[in-house]
């Protein structure tokens, strides 16, 4: 099954950024969000801070510099 997956907002002072995906794929994508190892050239080690039901309620609780 395929994954829409949108990255919605990236900071990149603080490397952060907000991930959209459907709520039965939330499951599958921090699973394979697991095996990340790099983008392009440069190594990563993506982590999940929080998941919410909705963008806005992410945004107030994380504030404007998450």
């Amino acid at each position: 099954a395929s994954q829409r997956l949108q990255l919605m907002d990236f900071n990149p002072k603080t490397n952060r950024g907000i991930v959209r995906c459907g709520h039965t794929q939330v499951h599958s994508f921090l699973s394979a969000l697991v095996f990340v190892r790099s983008v392009g050239e440069v190594h990563v080690r993506p982590c999940s801070l929080l998941v919410s039901g909705s963008i806005s309620k992410l945004k107030a609780l994380v504030g404007n510099g998450f």
